[in-house]
């Protein structure tokens, strides 16, 4: 398979099989039956759930494969990032203080959103004030700490665990570039084996602090987005085919055994990437599908930044049988796109607030000099 350059219309199809995927999970993990996910932490008796649950209630099969498998589209857009940013340094060389001022005005304008609309749900739909600890939980996600400080990583909205993530990996990103555009493929592969090492170390040797979710960081991470990287970064360099099958082996080995769980993040990116290439051309030929998911990759960040706090009304009453389930699902992801429309808009004004702001400084300090 020849490396593809990825437009942002890919891109954006690869984000919408990303949220539509971990929309789906953070939805009926909650809705019984329950398989539970290796996600941040391997336990065997998950995959065991998961087959015995397919034959003892085969009409729960989609319930209980995104339930288990869902929540892979996190390592899409762990991908997409790494693609999107290393094709924007290629095009435009920026200092490191600039990339990293844009990059989180970004990340701030849309938390600022989902806060806003978290504390606006809680206010009119449930008439409860935020507490001093919900407060606490929140600002240690405004702070972007909350990954490294037990138990907060998963507190308040579980999903926005990945915020954390992000931005550590926003701030590695120079590096790893440089790393990659140096080296290629022996840098990319040396930063995914220092990843490797270091969640060997952690699951096996020294683990962490109770209630510090590792797999919820950066440094575990990096194997997914430095894959991104180099993806954009090497345009018509082939790809054996046998990469896609030993990837698909190593994520089906990762599942049924601990020792290859670490790599089992990589491994599914690799497939993700071969069989999203290869449906693109596909999607295109269908201009409503083509139409349906370039809307949902735009709102994708909106998505996600909405769905974690509105499942819980729709799980509670749609969950008698497995029809209505489904039903409950639409109904739910119907309202979180409708809201992400109006939560983008706003994202929308508060970064050109943000940017306004930031000109306006940087015209500043011209001026004294």
């Amino acid at each position: 398979m020849k490396i593809k350059e990825i437009s942002k219309q890919d891109t954006n199809i690869f984000k919408a099989i990303g949220i539509l995927l971990i929309v789906l999970h953070n939805y009926f993990r909650w809705v019984a039956p329950n398989t539970g996910e290796n996600e941040f932490s391997y336990s065997f008796s998950v995959i065991k759930n998961l087959i015995n649950g397919i034959i003892k209630t085969p009409l729960e099969s989609i319930n209980l494969f995104f339930d288990y498998f869902g929540h892979y589209g996190v390592q899409i857009f762990v991908f997409v990032s790494g693609v999107g940013l290393a094709l924007s340094m290629l095009h435009k060389k920026t200092s490191y203080g600039t990339f990293i001022l844009k990059r989180f005005k970004a990340l701030y304008a849309m938390l600022i959103v989902g806060i806003v609309f978290y504390w606006l749900s809680r206010v009119v739909l449930d008439y409860h004030i935020l507490n001093v600890n919900e407060w606490r939980e929140l600002l240690w996600k405004i702070l972007l700490v909350h990954t490294v400080i037990p138990r907060e990583g998963l507190s308040a909205i579980g999903p926005w665990w990945f915020f954390g993530a992000i931005a550590q990996l926003y701030l590695l990103f120079p590096l790893l570039f440089h790393i990659i555009k140096k080296y290629n493929l022996k840098g990319c592969i040396a930063v995914c084996l220092f990843s490797f090492i270091c969640s060997y170390l952690v699951m096996f040797v020294f683990p962490l602090p109770e209630g510090i979710e590792w797999r919820a960081n950066s440094i575990a991470l990096l194997p997914e987005f430095a894959f991104g990287i180099f993806i954009a970064m090497n345009p018509q360099k082939k790809i054996p085919p046998a990469i896609f099958w030993a990837a698909l082996i190593t994520f089906i080995s990762g599942n049924i055994s601990k020792a290859f769980f670490p790599l089992s993040f990589l491994s599914i990116t690799i497939v993700f990437y071969f069989a999203i290439s290869q449906l693109i051309p596909v999607i295109n030929k269908s201009n409503r599908l083509k139409t349906i998911l370039l809307n949902i990759g735009t709102l994708s960040m909106a998505i996600f930044i909405i769905h974690g706090f509105f499942r819980w009304r729709f799980v509670a009453i749609f969950s008698s049988n497995w029809f209505e389930k489904f039903i409950g699902f639409f109904l739910f992801f119907i309202t979180v796109y409708a809201l992400s429309i109006v939560a983008n808009i706003f994202y929308k004004r508060i970064h050109g607030l943000f940017d306004g702001i930031s000109k306006k400084i940087m015209l500043i300090r011209k001026r004294q000099k």
